[in-house]
C-alpha cells in the first residue's frame, strides 16, 4: 500500500479532469492547498493527508467536482488497496450580490462592477440567506493576491473605506 501515490494520482486526475468538465462561462475552483504524506524519504508512506477547497456558482458544479473526486478515489482504493476517507468540512455557499442593492449603489457610483466573478469564499455566502446584502471589495490597488505570503496591507486604505461606509449610511436604499 502506497499512500502516497495512490494520492498524488487521485488529485492530478480531479485536477485534470474538473478543468475539462466545464466550458469557459462555468466559474469553478478546486485547489488543493496541502498535502502531506509519510514520515521518511525511504519507507513507503502508509498515509496522506490532503486539505483543499471547491468554489462554484451553482450548486450543480459543486455536485460534480466532488463525483470526480469520489469516483478517482475509487478508482484508487481498487488500483491500490488503500483506505481513503474524504469529508467536506467547510462548505461555504457562493457570495452572490442582491441585484437591486447592487444596482442602487452602482448608479451612485459606490461601487463598481467586476470584469469578471471572483471565486471567493466566505461565510458572507450566508448573509444573503437573512438579508438583502452586498459584498464588495474596498481594493488596494496591490495585484498580489490576499492570501499570497507576499501580500501587505495598505492602512491608508482604512481612511477610505470609513468615508465609503460613510456614504453607504447616507445612500437611500430600496427595500
Amino acid at each position: 500500500m502506497n499512500a502516497l501515490t495512490a494520492c498524488v494520482e487521485i488529485l492530478q486526475k480531479s485536477l485534470e479532469q474538473e478543468e475539462k468538465a466545464f466550458d469557459n462561462n462555468t466559474f469553478h475552483l478546486l485547489h488543493f492547498g496541502t498535502f502531506h504524506s509519510g514520515q521518511a524519504f525511504n519507507i513507503i508512506a502508509d498515509q496522506a493527508h490532503v486539505r483543499g477547497s471547491i468554489r462554484y456558482y451553482d450548486p450543480k458544479v459543486f455536485d460534480q467536482i466532488v463525483n470526480i473526486i469520489e469516483q478517482n478515489m475509487n478508482n484508487a482504493i481498487k488500483k491500490y488497496k488503500v483506505q481513503v476517507n474524504f469529508k467536506v468540512n467547510h462548505h461555504y455557499p457562493p457570495v452572490l450580490n442582491n441585484e437591486e442593492l447592487f444596482h442602487t449603489l452602482y448608479k451612485n457610483n459606490l461601487v463598481s462592477k467586476l470584469d469578471s466573478p471572483v471565486l471567493i469564499s466566505e461565510d458572507f455566502g450566508y448573509y444573503r440567506n437573512v438579508a438583502p446584502s452586498i459584498f464588495f471589495f474596498l481594493g488596494t490597488g496591490d495585484t498580489i493576491p490576499l492570501h499570497s505570503n507576499k501580500f501587505t496591507f495598505d492602512e491608508d486604505i482604512l481612511k477610505k473605506g470609513v468615508e465609503l461606509y460613510r456614504k453607504l449610511l447616507t445612500t437611500k436604499i430600496p427595500f
